[in-house]
């Protein structure tokens, strides 16, 4: 019975990690079509501000506390950012929404647990 509810619970780990995959891959291509939507008033409005080339630590954060996530720890350094938070996995789903609207380099690493990790590797991200 313990081998089974074992087995079971990878079964489901492996699951939640490909719905997540799912849902980023899917929210890239969402903010890619914003950018392509924004393109036509960036060229009609010259003077308007530009996206910022990077996302930083603070802004994360920011998006993250806005979300309802709870912030344990967090990171930035050389080509990397780490974020270490807790909040259920609903919130954690709207945090890649709202992320996936940021230039926020490359996603290399997420984890759920009780503590949601996620690392994204790319400029350098410390102010």
């Amino acid at each position: 019975i313990l081998g089974g509810a074992l087995l079971l619970s990878a079964c489901c780990l492996a699951l939640i990690g490909n719905c997540v995959r799912l849902h980023y891959a899917a929210l890239r291509q969402g903010g890619e079509l914003a950018r392509l939507r924004q393109d036509p008033l960036l060229k009609k409005y010259p003077s308007a501000p530009a996206p910022p080339e990077q996302l930083d630590l603070e802004t994360a954060r920011a998006l993250g506390e806005k979300q309802g996530l709870t912030f344990v720890s967090s990171r930035g350094g050389d080509n990397e950012m780490e974020l270490l938070f807790t909040g259920g996995y609903t919130v954690f789903l709207d945090y890649l929404r709202a992320l996936s609207a940021e230039p926020s380099g490359e996603i290399s690493q997420i984890t759920i647990g009780q503590e949601q990790k996620i690392i994204i590797k790319g400029e350098q991200y410390a102010k």
